[in-house]
C-alpha cells in the first residue's frame, strides 16, 4: 500500500510539472509575440513619421554621410536609404539607447546632423564647388553656342550662267553618334581605369570598373559640357571610399579635368584624399 501511493504521489508531481512548464512556455510564446507585434508597430508608426518629414534626396545623402563619418558605414550615399542605411541606422538608434526602427525622427535627424557637424560641412563646401562648376560649363556652353549662332553666314557664290542648273541634294545628316575613350587615375592607384563613352545625338554616358577592387568612374556628356563622379575603394577589405566629381565645358576633341576625392569616413587605415586627372580623347 505504501508503495501505491508513492507511485501516484510521484504521477501526480510528475503531472503537475509538465502542466507548469507547458503554461510556462504557452506564457513565454505569447509575450514574443506581443513583443513582436509591438515592435512592428512602433516600425510602422516610425515609417510613418518619417516619411511626415518629406526627406528630400539631398537630405538623405546628408544622412548617409553623416551615418558614415559616425562609423555607421552605409557604403555610399546615393540618397536612396535601402537596406543597408536602414540597418546603420538600427545600429546609431541602438548606440544612443532608442528603439530601433530603422527609420528616423525629427530630433533624431537633427541630432545625427549635429553629431556629425564637421563631415556635414565638407559634403556641403563640396556640393556647393559641384555645382558652382557646373554652373560655369554651362553659361560657357550658352555663350559659346551664342557666339556660333551671332557669326554672319558666308556668302554663296553665284552659279555660272552656263552651268545647268542641278537639283540641290541634302546636306548629309551627322552620323549622330560619336566614341570617346581615356582613362581616369588617381594618386594612390596602381595604374589607370579605362573609361569609354558612346555619344548619340549629343548626349551619353560611361562607367569604367577597376578589377582589384570594384572602384568606378562615370562620365557623362551632354551638348558641349561634361561631368562624373569617381567612387574609389581600397584595397584587402578596406571599407573607405572615396568619393568626388568633376565637370567642364569640351575643348574640342578632348576632356581633360582634375578632381580631389576624400574619405567619406576619415581614419588612419589609408589615404583620406587623394587627387586624380581624368582624359578622354574622341575618336575618328
Amino acid at each position: 500500500r505504501l508503495a501505491d501511493e508513492a507511485l501516484a504521489k510521484a504521477q501526480a508531481e510528475r503531472q503537475k510539472a509538465e502542466a507548469d512548464a507547458r503554461q510556462k512556455a504557452d506564457m513565454e510564446a505569447r509575450q514574443k509575440a506581443d513583443a513582436a507585434a509591438a515592435a512592428a508597430n512602433d516600425k510602422t508608426t516610425a515609417e510613418a513619421g518619417e516619411v511626415a518629414l518629406r526627406l528630400t534626396p539631398s537630405d538623405r545623402q546628408r544622412i548617409q554621410v553623416a551615418l558614415t563619418s559616425l562609423g555607421f558605414d552605409t557604403r555610399g550615399n546615393d540618397g536612396a536609404l535601402g537596406p543597408r542605411s536602414r540597418e546603420m541606422i538600427s545600429n546609431w538608434q541602438k548606440a544612443r539607447d532608442q528603439p530601433a526602427t530603422g527609420f528616423l525622427t525629427g530630433p533624431q535627424q537633427q541630432a545625427l546632423l549635429r553629431e556629425a557637424a564637421p563631415a556635414i560641412a565638407r559634403y556641403n563646401d563640396d556640393q556647393k564647388k559641384i555645382e558652382d562648376e557646373k554652373k560655369k560649363a554651362d553659361e560657357d556652353a550658352r555663350a559659346k553656342a551664342a557666339a556660333v549662332a551671332a557669326a554672319p553666314a558666308a556668302p554663296v557664290p553665284p552659279a555660272a550662267a552656263t552651268a545647268p542648273v542641278a537639283a540641290t541634294a541634302p546636306a548629309a545628316a551627322p552620323a549622330g553618334t560619336a566614341q570617346w575613350a581615356g582613362k581616369a587615375m588617381c594618386d594612390f592607384w596602381p595604374g589607370p581605369i579605362p573609361v569609354s563613352v558612346t555619344v548619340t545625338d549629343g548626349k551619353g554616358s560611361g562607367t569604367g570598373t577597376g578589377r582589384s577592387t570594384g572602384t568606378t568612374v562615370t562620365v557623362n556628356i551632354s551638348g558641349n559640357s561634361y561631368s562624373g563622379s569617381i567612387n574609389a575603394r581600397l584595397r584587402n577589405g578596406n571599407p573607405k571610399t572615396l568619393v568626388g566629381s568633376f565637370s567642364g565645358a569640351l575643348s574640342g576633341s578632348q576632356i581633360r579635368s582634375q578632381t580631389t576625392v576624400r574619405a567619406d569616413m576619415a581614419n588612419p587605415m589609408g589615404p583620406n584624399v587623394s587627387s586624380c586627372t581624368i582624359e578622354l580623347d574622341r575618336a575618328g
